[in-house]
């Protein structure tokens, strides 16, 4: 409307019945409009907070033409529903300042979405401890700020660092900080280095054996206690140590096959159709997925246990006496993967045969 000046208020309290109402009709009898309103109350759950939160997005006559004046108009209901509320006006564009390190991907993608107006916030400058992205920043007309921290700098230093840009927030009026990064790791670094010039599938191929031994490494020692000692404990497995550790291994074997097999062709697939390959991403993973529900029984199961009709008649038939009673119908029994000792033990034990 002409002549309204827009606001976004949030707001949080202890939830309550009629807050909703009393805000809502606040700013309708002070004349203003409201054009978007959302709200929660974090009550659902054991570990909820009790809290009600509002955001609502309204346009205020010339009379309410700043946020003093706004705060003034709430003080009732704030004190009615112990609120904590703030006003922000839509025309003030909120002051970013941008913290990176060596990786320059979402400082990229930051900046240009503030030069494209496609983020109505203003960036006044970037803090960085490198000056690797010094051109980038200063290209898009932003200041640049290089805090540099020598490696095993002692906590005197880092206090130092920190004064400093506390000191830019304050100087320039900082609204919010924004941590410019992804992620990093010191290993990927160095592993990519160590493979500088190697063609893409291999790298590929490392990286992704690389991912799974270490991830595999880290639950070992869950795997071991629940898959052996636990099991053993209670007398729900005769497998070996030595049988144990080659199912271990057999079975990271394969996940490094199917699991390299699938990222290779999907960085072809990316290769070739930059623009496309998620869409065919997604249907191969169909097909994979669909192939791999018939083809694991027969190929990838038999890694793991052995398949032999059942040696033992006098087992067999009350095996099958038990499926005609319950009237299932049954076909020659086999057993899974015991060797004789165990198949014996098997047998004192009938409940606690599995491998």
């Amino acid at each position: 409307m002409k002549g309204t000046q827009e606001y976004i208020l949030t707001l949080s309290c202890p939830d309550a019945t009629g807050i909703v109402h009393a805000v809502s009709g606040l700013l309708y009898q002070a004349g203003c409009n409201i054009v978007d309103s959302q709200q929660f109350g974090d009550v659902a759950e054991d570990d909820a907070t009790g809290r009600f939160f509002m955001r609502v997005h309204f346009a205020a006559p010339p009379q309410l033409s700043d946020t003093a004046t706004l705060e003034a108009l709430f003080g009732h209901v704030r004190k009615q529903f112990g609120l904590a509320l703030h006003f922000h006006a839509r025309e003030v564009r909120p002051r970013l300042m941008l913290m990176v390190s060596q990786h320059g991907h979402c400082l990229n993608d930051l900046l240009f979405r503030v030069r494209s107006n496609q983020m109505a916030v203003d960036v006044p400058c970037v803090v960085s401890n490198h000056t690797t992205h010094a051109e980038l920043v200063r290209g898009h007309g932003v200041a640049f700020h290089h805090l540099p921290l020598a490696p095993g700098a002692d906590a005197s230093a880092r206090q130092a660092q920190e004064q400093r840009v506390l000191d830019l927030v304050r100087g320039e009026r900082i609204d919010l900080v924004v941590l410019a990064l992804l992620s990093f790791s010191v290993v990927g670094d160095g592993m990519y280095a160590l493979t500088d010039g190697w063609a893409w599938w291999v790298r590929g191929i490392a990286f992704s054996v690389l991912v799974l031994v270490l991830t595999s490494a880290v639950h070992l020692p869950v795997g071991f206690w629940a898959g052996y000692l636990h099991e053993h404990h209670w007398e729900l497995s005769t497998q070996s140590l030595g049988g144990w550790w080659r199912d271990r291994l057999k079975g990271l074997a394969v996940t490094v096959a199917l699991t390299t097999s699938l990222l290779v062709g999907l960085l072809a697939v990316a290769r070739v159709f930059p623009a496309a390959w998620p869409v065919i991403v997604a249907g191969a993973s169909a097909l994979v997925v669909f192939g791999l529900s018939f083809v694991s029984p027969v190929v990838l199961e038999p890694l793991f246990n052995r398949f032999r009709p059942l040696p033992d008649r006098e087992l067999a038939m009350t095996l099958r006496d038990l499926a005609a009673r319950a009237g299932v119908g049954a076909r020659p029994a086999a057993v899974r993967g015991l060797p004789a000792a165990d198949q014996a033990q098997s047998r004192r034990h009938p409940r606690r045969g599995r491998r």
